[in-house]
């Protein structure tokens, strides 16, 4: 069982004791974050609209997303 906390740069996963399992800094503040049923991803979206795609054991990025310039 673990949990989450998200930061104002980033967010991390703790066991359910408090140590750390994984950490990521993120380039602006996150807004939302979900985990694919399966278990294996986390999608997350940012504050100033980018989307990024993430494999949740590592928080390693697989696609990012960055809103369009008008």
């Amino acid at each position: 069982m673990s949990s989450s906390t998200m930061m104002n740069s980033g967010f991390r996963f703790l066991q359910i004791n408090g140590r750390p399992l994984v950490a990521a800094e993120t380039t602006e503040r996150l807004a939302a974050g979900v985990a694919t049923p399966d278990g294996r991803f986390l999608l997350t979206g940012g504050a100033k609209g980018s989307v990024r795609l993430r494999w949740l054991h590592s928080l390693q990025v697989l696609l990012a997303c960055a809103p369009a310039k008008p």
